[in-house]
């Protein structure tokens, strides 16, 4: 069962949630607006799913086994080639080089965009004329309930994904 004690070691993105087989993890909002997991205990079977996961456990157990390790970590930079899609990026446009190539391989791009209400909530699509809704950092936390269900069930019966989030 998933217990986040400090609200820095949760990063919101609701993957505990989507993998409960008994949708025993539910979400509340606090004050600055941050999805945090609460467990309906009883409904809870204890498949440790959640835990498996998450990535902020992940990420500690993962730094705990390459302490000393971090001479081998890489770091890459990237602009896209167009100037037009560099000055409407956030990212030089490498989300975008990189969405162009999954679409051009008739795959499926996810990543945040605004919804009518201004919130950002996390959108899958097939067309490339999505990409400019695509693009550009939202500066909110999105809203990723359900997106890995989604993403999974595309996988299942063999379609591509990127995601970006």
């Amino acid at each position: 069962m998933i217990k986040i004690e400090k609200k820095q070691n949760c990063c919101g993105c609701k993957v505990c949630g989507d993998v409960c087989p008994k949708e025993a993890i539910s979400f509340f909002v606090d004050s600055e607006g941050f999805w945090y997991p609460k467990v309906i205990e009883t409904n809870c079977i204890n498949c440790g799913l959640c835990e498996a996961v998450c990535p902020e456990l992940i990420s500690e157990s993962i730094l705990d086994k390459q302490q000393g390790m971090l001479s081998d970590v890489s770091c890459y930079a990237a602009e896209h080639k167009n100037i037009d899609v560099v000055f409407s990026s956030t990212t030089g446009g490498a989300f975008s080089a990189l969405a162009e190539v999954m679409y051009s391989n008739n795959g499926f791009v996810c990543g945040a965009i605004h919804d009518e209400d201004f919130f950002a909530v996390e959108y899958i699509s097939n067309n490339k004329e999505d990409l400019g809704k695509l693009r550009r950092s939202k500066d909110l936390q999105s809203d990723s309930a359900g997106i890995y269900k989604r993403i999974k069930s595309l996988l299942d019966v063999g379609e591509k994904v990127s995601f970006c989030g």
